[in-house]
């Protein structure tokens, strides 16, 4: 798969931390996938893509029992 130019500017599907693994994550769509999830199609249509970057998860120098992310781990393209 090519990487989508862009895919940072994706809208928020998601976000989510996991412990077992130490990390914050969130999942971007496309137009595409986005429209598909506002109005429950399923499957998702040709042409949606949805990102997961993952992040080293880190404790916050500024806040008390927060998290905030660290360095990229990987992007997963689905």
């Amino acid at each position: 798969m090519t990487i989508p130019k862009g895919y940072r500017n994706w809208q928020t599907v998601a976000v989510s931390q996991r412990d077992d693994k130490d990390s914050l994550r969130v999942i971007l769509g496309n137009d595409i996938a986005m429209k598909a999830y506002r109005s429950k199609t399923l499957p998702f249509p040709d042409g949606a893509v949805l990102v997961k970057p993952s992040w080293k998860r880190v404790k916050s120098a500024e806040f008390d029992n927060t998290f905030v992310p660290g360095g990229l781990m990987w992007v997963d393209f689905m």
